[in-house]
């Protein structure tokens, strides 16, 4: 009985093919992953020093290779815990779909690391109300106020873990300007697009 059951389960979770693909989630994974590891002794070694002396074509391109690194790592194990997840009987949700593909700020946005994404639409952009209904025709206009408080948290949960990462106490100033620039921009391009 015991293995019809988990025929059945095989069945529902994996069709034709589905252990290879599994196994192949991983393998991808942990190749991204790798590249990530590369690109990062490349891009934290010297290459923010590079990047300066070059000029803005370097800077640039430190700036594309950065992206690349964070998006890579984030997508190697994130492919690696959906593989790990089917094997295991359990559906892990996914986490990208595609967000260089995006048309503008915030699709990018609903495409890049969907899962906290979806909590952050959760518990705290609708509990905040949203966005408002404001044509006259009933469609919404998403309201600035909620998208920036999302955008605060995403720069508090990303400055917190840094600081688990440097030392207890206080973050350098430049540190926490850079964030707050970045939730500006991110509010304002979300709006805009």
């Amino acid at each position: 009985q015991l293995d019809a059951f988990h025929r059945r389960c095989d069945a529902a979770l994996y069709p034709a093919g589905g252990w290879a693909i599994s196994f192949g989630r991983i393998v991808r994974g942990g190749v991204a992953a790798g590249i990530a590891l590369w690109l990062a002794g490349r891009v934290l070694g010297t290459g923010y020093t590079a990047a300066v002396a070059g000029g803005a074509g370097a800077a640039w391109a430190q700036a594309g290779a950065l992206s690349l690194m964070w998006y890579l790592s984030f997508f190697g194990w994130t492919e690696v815990a959906i593989g790990c997840g089917a094997w295991s009987g359990v559906a892990v949700p996914e986490n990208f779909n595609a967000p260089y593909a995006a048309y503008g700020i915030s699709d990018f946005w609903r495409r890049w690391n969907m899962t906290f994404n979806r909590w952050l639409l959760q518990y705290v952009y609708l509990p905040l109300g949203g966005a408002r209904i404001r044509q006259p025709d009933g469609t919404r206009q998403p309201e600035w106020r909620n998208t920036l408080a999302v955008f605060v948290v995403v720069a508090l949960v990303h400055i917190l873990g840094g600081l688990k990462l440097m030392a207890p106490g206080l973050p350098p100033i430049h540190f926490l300007i850079q964030w707050a620039i970045w939730v500006g921009m991110s509010t304002v391009g979300v709006l805009a697009t």
